[in-house]
Order: structure tokens, then C-alpha cells, then sequence
């Protein structure tokens, strides 16, 4: 590590000469300077241009001053414009920061109403979804009670002997659109309440419908009509399997109002309920849903009215659909889709051969009016059509069917 240098004091009187010398030098220059510059004032003085000068300094001072005075006044006045334009700003500001508390305090009034209706609608909320739960319990337990009794033709008697029975239906009608729409893609357990309540809505019109009064009271008045309309559109999408025990219903309320006239009339006149039935006979793997699906479209063909009900049930269900169901090893089914089958065959065969007739009617017609004789062609030869399927208290008969009992269903 170097040792610092010590500056020896012969060193210092150097340095401290030269600065007093170049002081000494500055001091000579500036007394010059001055004395050229008196000189210089006291040649201004004595000279003429000077004198000019002098006037034309006095004039810019006037000049310089009444530019100060004009620019005073306009500052002024823009000071007293602004001053009021400030002071009116001011009073803005100080109503609008009037309004700011006020609204403030509205809001904080308005928080603490928002708080304490949260509080009363959380408390109404819990109200509600008691009570909800208590109706749906209530409506389970009666629904299963009434559907219990309903099994009983004198119960379902007396039931129709009063005046509450559309406005049944229409409860019914409300109500299964209401559970559809919550329930659309999978239905909650069969032993729920809200499941308990609608199966047992639609059990008691099943079993209205398992006797002679309760299908014509169906078929006859008009919210028992519509009722049966929304079964046949909401068929195809009740969701499966959880809603299997829905479709077992609403196919059995269909089955048995089919086995009233008016009401075979009725259902075979819905194109809804025959696009259903072949959607489900495509859809639906269970062979006991198949089988009520087979025996509705059997009582549907049991009597085919006119021809245009027979395009209308072959337009929706093929027999092509039909004949793939015989491929089933059960021969309760296969029996069944033999019965459709032959329903139809004799069907085609009726209504093929009235048109047959029909055209050599005319024919005839047309060829004795050329001759100018009378016809004796007095008809089709063709015998009256058996009668429609009657309705007995416990059976359906009519051509083309076997005795097939109208189902009740238990609670």
C-alpha cells in the first residue's frame, strides 16, 4: 500500500503567489473596463444622437405604459369573468356535493333495507320450501289414498256422481306439464314425494278409465280430452328407465279409454299418440313396456273405421316396424303382433275391396245411362261391416281381437 505524498511548504508559497498575481491581473482589468465606459456615457451625452435616443425612449415609455394600463384592464376583466365563472362553479360543485351526501346516505339507507329484506327473503325462502315439501307430502298421501280407492268401480261411481272431476283432470293436466318441464332428462326416484304425487294423479285416471262410465267421462268432456292428448305428445320423452312407471301408466289409461267407441275413435284420429308408439317400439328395450305398446296399437286396429285411419296407422308404424317385433322369443308378444298383423290384412282387404266396388258401381251407372235402361245393381254385394267393438264391463270383443281385459292399476 503507497503512502500519501506531503506537498512541501515551498510548494505552497508557489501556488499561493500565482493566485494573488492572476487576482492582481483581474482587478487592473475591470478599472480598465470602467474607465471606458464613463468615457463611453459622457460621448452619449454630448452627442446629438443620444438626444434622439432619448425622445424615442420617452415615446416607448407612453407607449409601454399604456400597454401596461390596457393590458391590466383586460386581465382584469378576464379575471372578474373567470372569478364569477369560478364562483358559479363553486356553487355547483358545493349542490352537487350536497346531492352526493344525500344520495350516499339514501344508499346506505337502501344497503341496510337490502340487508334486512335478504334476511325476511331468506326467511320466506325457507317458509316456502317447507311448505312446498309439507304439499308435496300431503298430496303423496292423499294421491296414494284416492288411488287406492279408486280401485273400487263403486268408488270411481261415486266419484263421477260429483262435480269435481274435470276440474280433477285439469289439475292433473296442469300438473304433469309442470313435473315434465322440471324433470325432462331424468326423473327423481319413484318413491319421492313429487314421483309419488304425479304417479298417483295418473294411476287414479288409469283407473277411471277401467270402467264403462269413467272412459265415456273421458272421452266426452273436454279436459278429459286434453288430458289425453298431452299422454299421447309426452310419451316420447319421458326419460327412460326413470320414468318407466310413468309410461306403464299413462300406456294403461290409453289402453283402457281405447275400449270405449268413442273413445277407439278418438285415440285413432291422434297422430301424436301412433308417432309415439312407434318411436317407443323402437326405443324402449323392456319387454313389458313392448308389450303394452304392442297391445295399445292391437286395440288401436282392432276396428279400423275407414281407410284413412288405416294410411294413418301404416304412415307411422310400418309393417315392416311391426314384423321386426315377431323376431321376439316370447309368444305372448309374438301373438299379440299376429293380432296386429291380421287386423290389418283384414283391413287392406275390406277397404281394397269396397274400392273395387265402388268402381264398378260407377262403372255400371255410367254404362246403363248409355244404354238408356235402368240398372239393377242395387249395391256392392257386399255384407255390412261387423259391428264396432262393443264394450262389456270386463272385455273388449270385436273382429279381430281376443278378450283382452281393461287393466286397473294398483296403488
Amino acid at each position: 500500500m503507497t503512502e500519501p505524498e506531503i506537498i512541501s511548504d515551498n510548494n505552497s508559497e508557489y501556488v499561493l503567489r500565482g493566485e494573488s498575481d492572476f487576482l492582481d491581473d483581474i482587478i487592473t482589468t475591470l478599472s480598465s473596463v470602467s474607465s471606458s465606459l464613463h468615457g463611453l456615457f459622457a460621448d452619449f451625452a454630448t452627442s446629438p444622437a443620444f438626444v434622439c435616443l432619448d425622445s424615442d425612449l420617452t415615446r416607448l415609455q407612453r407607449e409601454t405604459e399604456s400597454l401596461c394600463k390596457n393590458t391590466e384592464f383586460l386581465i382584469s376583466s378576464q379575471l372578474h369573468g373567470a372569478h364569477q365563472a369560478m364562483a358559479d362553479l363553486h356553487g355547483e360543485l358545493v349542490a352537487l356535493s350536497c346531492k352526493y351526501e344525500n344520495l350516499q346516505n339514501g344508499w346506505k339507507s337502501q344497503q341496510e333495507n337490502m340487508g334486512q329484506m335478504q334476511a325476511e327473503l331468506f326467511t320466506v325462502r325457507s317458509l316456502v320450501q317447507q311448505q312446498s315439501q309439507f304439499c308435496a307430502s300431503l298430496g303423496a298421501v292423499m294421491g296414494n289414498l284416492i288411488w287406492k280407492a279408486s280401485r273400487l268401480p263403486p268408488v270411481i261411481d261415486m266419484l263421477l256422481s260429483g262435480n269435481k272431476v274435470a276440474d280433477f283432470l285439469a289439475i292433473v293436466h296442469g300438473s304433469l306439464i309442470s313435473f315434465m318441464e322440471t324433470y325432462d332428462s331424468s326423473m327423481p326416484s319413484q318413491y319421492a314425494n313429487e314421483s309419488q304425487f304425479i304417479l298417483s294423479m295418473c294411476g287414479i285416471v288409469t283407473n277411471i278409465a277401467a270402467t264403462s262410465a269413467g272412459r265415456q267421462f273421458l272421452v266426452t268432456n273436454s279436459n278429459g280430452r286434453e288430458l289425453l292428448e298431452q299422454f299421447n305428445r309426452i310419451l316420447p320423452v319421458i326419460p327412460v328407465p326413470s320414468g318407466n312407471c310413468l309410461k306403464r301408466l299413462l300406456l294403461m289409461a290409453l289402453y283402457n279409454t281405447s275400449i270405449n267407441h268413442d273413445g277407439l275413435k278418438f285415440l285413432q284420429q291422434q297422430a301424436d299418440l301412433l308417432s309415439a308408439l312407434a318411436h317407443d317400439l323402437q326405443t324402449d328395450t323392456t319387454y313389458e313396456m313392448k308389450l303394452m305398446q304392442l297391445r295399445l296399437l292391437q286395440s288401436l286396429t282392432c276396428d279400423i273405421p275407414n281407410g284413412t285411419v288405416l294410411q294413418d296407422i301404416l304412415k307411422y308404424v310400418p309393417l315392416d316396424m311391426i314384423q321386426a317385433t315377431t323376431k321376439c322369443s316370447q309368444p305372448e308378444m309374438k301373438n299379440v303382433v299376429q293380432e296386429i298383423l291380421n287386423n290389418i290384412k283384414k283391413a287392406q282387404h275390406v277397404y281394397e275391396t269396397k274400392c273395387c266396388h265402388s268402381d264398378l258401381w260407377q262403372a255400371r251407372t255410367k254404362c246403363s245411362r248409355g244404354c238408356g235402361g235402368d240398372s239393377s245393381f242395387g249395391g256392392t254385394g257386399m255384407n255390412s261391416k261387423a259391428a264396432s267393438c262393443q264394450e262389456s264391463s270386463n272385455a273388449r270383443f270385436g273382429p279381430g281381437c281376443s278378450n283382452i281385459s281393461y287393466m286397473k292399476h294398483p296403488a
